[in-house]
């Protein structure tokens, strides 16, 4: 048997067989703190320099990058691993590359946010091999890098709008660097439209006070025009920024009327009334819908203008008002809109419940369910069971109604979930009543 030492030896040798000492991979900088910024060699814009160098050694070089400068950075790596650390301050690493050894170029490019650039160069092998480093930056306004910069953005928006399909956070980070290459190159109309399209993956993801910033970016800039502004007074009114979103309303019927754009004019007021309505300003409302009617007259938008300003007359519980404006908004309504006349049909009923006039409430109450069956919309069946079920539940009938609340529950669709809320509140109350536990009954 070999004793343990000459083991030892013939182990090292073997070892030594399957891992040559040229071919073992050891980083040649640990971490940023091990490198002496202060040996920082500049490197003035549109200068070109190559490299030669032996591993083991590292280089720093210094970047004076103006907002939107393209850095360009090519590795020729002759055979040699080569480490390149990016950092835009003295800490954090804004990217590493370490490229495999395989001969042929490798790139790192991006577009600068107006910073100092600081270059690390190092080789990560022990072998005497030399390996070559291109460095070049630039201004984009300069010939032949305008085309490379809005491949670059138009790449990042692709890749943006892949991962905001997939609700992926980290669409906001490509959104942010394509709208930066687009700046870069003076693209305002991109630039804008990567600011957009962040601002509106903020609002699906429920962000709005972060999509609220950069609506208001573009604002400032004053880009975006009178769609931005509409998103922004709708998000202020979401957001409980009353007097902020009235604003903007205000100065976009104001801008309507001026330019005698009907349409825009009707929509604006429309906006404006409803979130007058939602202040529970009912009567500034009704006038903002009065001053729509005039100019609809006889359009299709009459009815839908009609069943918005009876909301605001039951806002202001004036019962037979509002039934009277619901009668001639359901009278426009074409035969053939069956959701609308089912919905129009449940608000009358709920205009008379209010009321406490029950039996023609049961009558449109009933007529609403019978046009939601035939319509096969699981939703508005649903919103009309419910309905029925609050009828029920004022006549006294509390199991009726807890069978139609719960029947409404079972209907409504996974995804319609404010009526499946009013749905569980409404078994919670009636189960309340009858003393039984709104768990136990589902």
């Amino acid at each position: 048997m070999l004793g343990a030492r000459a083991f030892a030896v013939a182990s090292l040798a073997l070892l030594a067989l399957i891992f040559p000492q040229g071919a073992r991979r050891e980083p040649a900088i640990k971490s940023p703190q091990h490198v002496h910024f202060a040996n920082a060699k500049p490197l003035a814009a549109g200068q070109e320099i190559t490299l030669d160098f032996r591993t083991q050694r590292y280089q720093i070089f210094r970047l004076d990058a103006s907002r939107g400068s393209v850095i360009d950075l090519r590795v020729e790596q002759k055979g040699v691993d080569v480490e390149l650390f990016f950092f835009q301050d003295r800490v954090t690493p804004y990217e590493i590359d370490s490229p495999n050894g395989d001969w042929g170029p490798e790139d790192f490019f991006a577009v600068s946010e107006g910073v100092a650039w600081l270059v690390v160069v190092a080789g990560a092998v022990s072998d005497p091999l030399v390996g070559a480093l291109s460095l070049f930056w630039a201004n984009p306004q300069e010939a032949g890098n305008r085309q490379r910069v809005r491949a670059v953005a138009w790449r990042h928006l692709a890749t943006a709008e892949a991962l905001r399909r997939r609700s992926d956070y980290s669409a906001e980070a490509f959104y942010h660097l394509a709208g930066l290459s687009f700046a870069s190159i003076e693209s305002s109309e991109d630039e804008e439209r990567c600011i957009l399209q962040l601002a509106r993956f903020h609002e699906r993801l429920g962000e709005k006070e972060r999509a609220c910033s950069e609506y208001e970016g573009l604002k400032k800039l004053r880009k975006g025009g009178e769609v931005l502004l509409e998103r922004l007074a709708s998000l202020y009114s979401d957001l409980g920024r009353f007097a902020e979103s009235e604003a903007l309303y205000l100065h976009l019927l104001h801008s309507a009327t001026k330019r005698f754009d009907r349409r825009a004019e009707v929509t604006r007021l429309r906006f404006l009334a409803e979130l007058y309505k939602s202040a529970g300003k009912f009567r500034d409302s009704l006038v903002l819908y009065d001053r729509a009617l005039e100019i609809e007259k006889a359009t299709p938008a009459v009815a839908d203008l009609l069943f918005s300003k009876g909301n605001a007359y039951l806002g202001l519980e004036m019962f037979d008002r509002a039934v009277e404006t619901y009668r001639a908004a359901l009278a426009l309504t074409p035969a053939t809109a069956v959701n609308d006349r089912s919905q129009v049909l449940r608000t009358i009923a709920m205009a008379y419940l209010r009321g406490g006039r029950l039996a023609l409430a049961e009558q449109a109450a009933d007529s609403a369910v019978e046009l939601a069956v035939s319509s096969g919309d699981k939703n508005i069946v649903a919103l009309c069971l419910i309905t029925r079920g609050e009828l029920d539940q004022a006549r006294g009938y509390r199991r009726t109604a807890r069978s139609l609340f719960l029947r409404a529950l079972q209907i409504a669709p996974e995804h319609a979930v404010k009526t499946r809320a009013n749905a569980l509140a409404s078994l919670g109350h009636v189960q309340a009543q009858l003393g039984v536990d709104v768990e136990q009954a589902i």
